[in-house]
């Protein structure tokens, strides 16, 4: 697994991997991207390729870069101290590679799709 602070930037593509396909589009980005999800699929170290994305939004006008885009995507009720072992079930990255976590509001919800790796997040009870 990559450190907390990869695995949480990562966590950030992967959920939001289409706004910053769109964002990065035309511009040296997207080649960053690519560079990204390539180093992550091979089990490679990202931390770089991470922090080129990053610059990529900053250059692309994404004040905050990785954090921009994603800020609005974090999870309040682990910053607010809610118990990690809630009963919920929870879907995490089907690599372990990032600390992506979703859990479906109803049953009838479709689990996400890794963006990055590809199949569906892994389910866990927690």
């Amino acid at each position: 697994m990559a450190d907390s602070h990869d695995a949480a930037r990562l966590a950030a593509v992967c959920r939001e991997l289409d706004t910053v396909t769109v964002i990065l589009g035309p511009n040296d980005g997207a080649d960053a991207l690519e560079r990204l999800l390539t180093a992550a699929k091979a089990s490679r170290p990202i931390t770089e390729e991470l922090r080129d994305v990053d610059a990529a939004l900053v250059r692309a006008g994404v004040a905050g870069g990785l954090h921009g885009v994603t800020s609005r995507m974090i999870d309040h009720s682990r910053l607010l101290g809610a118990d990690a072992d809630d009963g919920k079930v929870s879907f995490f990255c089907p690599e372990g590679r990032c600390d992506r976590r979703w859990s479906p509001s109803s049953p009838a919800d479709e689990i996400p799709e890794c963006a990055v790796f590809g199949p569906d997040l892994k389910w866990k009870s927690s």
